[in-house]
């Protein structure tokens, strides 16, 4: 007897609409806090008696992590699940800004902001992976163009927040802006967004285990699985146990010629790209006397 065709998954459209924005709201704090702190440089640079050139540095250590974040979290959260990983990182980052709107030295300032875009990073990573989860391949395109909005969104409005943070308030309220959108969303999330690994959950019919649920899967778990599944709990668990993340896997597209030859030419681009807007708040502020509302505009 032929097996009933099965969806491709069963959240509702209203509900992958709710995990489009929520995901397309996270891929915002990666870019935001990267380019918020831009303004704020020549005020850092005074604050801690350095030079702007070692200022810079802190925008060196949070792209350096920027990079490599993802390449941990995204093959942790294929072995243990979307939710797991998305309340860490966003608990990372959460500490980290606070930590940040805080402290009062150079060094630390260096180590948070790695630990700051350690947190952050990752949920863009994560953001493609969940549209993957519940979208088929011929609107998954579509879907991620939501999210990969949220990280154009971001560089637009960054550094004229900014600028406005750093002239009316002071630069501590670059981060305590980001530690009460970080918390307001985080605790949404930990509420309200349920787990869609397809390792997990299948197609969001199986129960996931206790540290993956939400109040979303206490409350709509029974009718789930009441559709029905293509895939059940022992299938999934015949497919594999859980592996040990290893964020060497993701180097491996590095060999695929064409990938590498696209990755290439992006990695020039944002080089160029923070060469340019690295060094715009000590330079305007030179040549235009520019206060930092003003460079936060030059950004737009």
């Amino acid at each position: 007897m032929d097996r009933p065709e099965v969806a491709y998954t069963v959240f509702s459209h209203r509900v992958k609409v709710f995990i489009i924005i929520m995901s397309a709201i996270s891929s915002l704090f990666s870019p935001v806090s990267s380019l918020i702190y831009l303004p704020a440089l020549d005020v850092l640079a005074d604050f801690y008696h350095v030079s702007v050139g070692r200022i810079n540095l802190s925008v060196t250590t949070y792209m350096i992590l920027q990079g490599l974040a993802p390449m941990f979290f995204g093959d942790m959260a294929d072995q243990t699940g979307r939710r797991p990983v998305y309340i860490l990182t966003l608990g990372i980052y959460l500490v980290a800004n606070i930590a940040l709107a805080l402290q009062s030295d150079y060094a630390a300032l260096l180590v948070l902001r790695a630990l700051q875009s350690t947190g952050s990073s990752g949920t863009i990573a994560l953001g493609n992976a969940v549209m993957a989860d519940i979208a088929t391949p011929a609107e998954r395109s579509g879907y991620i163009s939501y999210v990969q909005a949220g990280m154009m969104v971001g560089p637009a409005i960054a550094p004229t927040l900014g600028g406005i943070l750093t002239e009316f308030l002071n630069w501590r309220w670059l981060f305590w802006i980001l530690v009460i959108a970080s918390g307001i969303y985080l605790a949404f999330y930990i509420v309200f967004v349920p787990e869609t690994c397809r390792k997990v959950v299948g197609n969001g019919s199986i129960s996931p285990p206790s540290l993956n649920k939400s109040a979303w899967n206490f409350i709509k778990g029974r009718k789930n699985r009441e559709k029905g599944a293509g895939t059940t709990a022992k299938e999934l668990k015949a497919k594999g146990r859980l592996a040990i993340p290893n964020p060497l896997v993701t180097l491996r597209i590095i060999v695929e010629k064409d990938v590498a030859l696209i990755m290439l030419f992006t990695s020039l681009m944002v080089c160029g790209f923070y060469m340019i807007l690295v060094p715009i708040p000590s330079s305007f502020k030179d040549i235009y006397n520019y206060n930092e509302l003003q460079v936060g505009l030059c950004y737009m």
